[in-house]
């Protein structure tokens, strides 16, 4: 016994595929729709919070490099009867210590771009406290160096949405 299918069966079928196809599209359209949204509304998320610790970071470097500055330009200290550095050095180096604590609250120590600018850093203040005599502008330079490597890999993350 054999079935045929006629214009009309075809007909039916094709309008049954459809009448299918549309079911399905109304049901998990708006879902893959939802899903990406999500998705997309992570990622911009994720990228502004990015874009806002490399500001805070630059920012911090910055007053960083200005706290040394002024601590090298007043250097070297000689410290008073009892061992210790005089109070205006001592207030100028709380601020480089409050700022390199920062910066280093920020960096992820297990890369190592970011350990190389906690080293150069650290080797600033250093340099600062010997004063001018203690070649200043190769360890900043250094620290603007190592920085610019690090913000410019961070911003490469953001430009492209992660």
């Amino acid at each position: 016994m054999e079935i045929s299918i006629g214009s009309a069966g075809s007909e039916n079928l094709a309008q049954v595929v459809t009448a299918w196809a549309a079911l399905i599209a109304a049901l998990f359209g708006p879902a893959a729709g939802y899903l990406a949204a999500r998705h997309q509304a992570r990622r911009t998320t994720v990228s502004n919070h990015r874009q806002t610790w490399i500001d805070g970071l630059r920012a911090d470097i910055a007053a960083y490099l200005a706290a040394c500055t002024e601590l090298s330009s007043e250097a070297p200290y000689t410290t008073t009867a009892d061992g210790k550095i005089p109070l205006n050095a001592r207030a100028q180096l709380r601020e480089a210590q409050l700022l390199l604590s920062r910066i280093e609250l920020r960096l992820n120590l297990t890369e190592p771009d970011h350990e190389a600018l906690r080293a150069a850093l650290r080797e600033l203040v250093g340099t600062a406290l010997k004063g001018n005599d203690g070649n200043f502008a190769t360890p900043r330079n250094d620290v603007i160096a190592k920085a610019a490597t690090v913000l410019k890999r961070e911003w490469r993350v953001v430009k492209s949405g992660g």
